[in-house]
């Protein structure tokens, strides 16, 4: 049921003409809201890849252990929860330690427990629903999950391909996704096949609605053989973005740009990674 001016008071107005200016901003500006509004600092090649990661359809990251891959990819993925309702996403792996990595890189960022990021808030955590069971983070063998009130949620998934069919979603996170096979990636990118600006019935002329963000596909990994389906799409995806299409983005993170990271153009006094540990290995 729709809200009208009617049955709510002109401070409760003014409150959610607010929320949509904020809503609004977020979506124009998502590496500012996620660091407004979750508390993350990000370094300037985590703003690249987050900001031209945030409109594609087809994503790959290629980063270097230790570059933080699952520290991008969960605020990444809690940004879109925020800031779009009912927006449905799976953190996909073969084996549930690795899909529920993110998701714990999530819980941490929410409940502030990441030493290295010393400005983070509480207000992702305010926005979940909770019961007398749960903080809202619900650890469950069938996949661990959670809820915004707006409607959104994720779930972490693991195992066959052929357990875990019919899905739909409108990201898929694929992390250490040069690890996994061809026929899990084939089976679950399906889960995002429909059309996110598809609407139908109500007598609503449906060329008048704003369209979505398309649904997405998010490969994160460090690097594998040449002989992967991950390697395969990462030739293939980098080919079209240099050509021009605006459905993919390739980010080829290699230690070198971890080593020489910068934040807001400044070298960063400690980095992420040594060049002495990257001489050990």
């Amino acid at each position: 049921m729709g809200i009208s001016r009617a049955n709510i008071s002109q401070r409760q107005l003014e409150g959610y003409l607010k929320w949509a200016e904020i809503i609004q901003w977020g979506r124009r500006n998502p590496t500012k809201f996620a660091e407004t509004i979750l508390g993350v600092q990000f370094m300037d090649y985590q703003k690249y890849v987050f900001m031209n990661s945030w409109d594609k359809q087809f994503v790959l990251w290629l980063m270097g252990r230790g570059s933080g891959k699952s520290t991008l990819s969960a605020p990444f993925a809690m940004t879109k929860l925020l800031l779009f309702p009912n927006f449905e996403s799976y953190i996909l792996s073969l084996t549930a330690g690795q899909s529920q990595d993110t998701f714990l890189k999530m819980e941490n960022i929410a409940k502030k427990q990441i030493e290295s990021f010393t400005g983070l808030t509480d207000v992702f955590l305010g926005e979940l629903e909770k019961s007398s069971n749960h903080d809202g983070f619900v650890h469950s063998p069938q996949g661990f999950r959670y809820r915004l009130y707006n409607g959104s949620k994720i779930i972490s998934l693991s195992g066959e391909e052929n357990n875990i069919r019919g899905k739909r979603s409108n990201l898929n996170i694929y992390d250490e996704s040069g690890f996994i096979s061809e026929n899990y990636i084939a089976t679950t990118k399906a889960f995002a096949t429909q059309d996110s600006s598809f609407k139908l019935g109500g007598g609503i002329d449906t060329e008048t609605v704003p369209k979505n963000i398309p649904n997405q596909l998010l490969f994160c990994s460090s690097a594998s053989s040449t002989d992967t389906y991950f390697y395969g799409i990462y030739k293939e995806w980098a080919k079209l973005m240099y050509a021009g299409s605006t459905d993919h983005f390739v980010a080829d993170i290699n230690c070198e740009v971890v080593i020489n990271a910068t934040c807001d153009g400044v070298k960063l006094f400690t980095p992420l990674l040594s060049q002495s540990k990257v001489d050990d290995e």
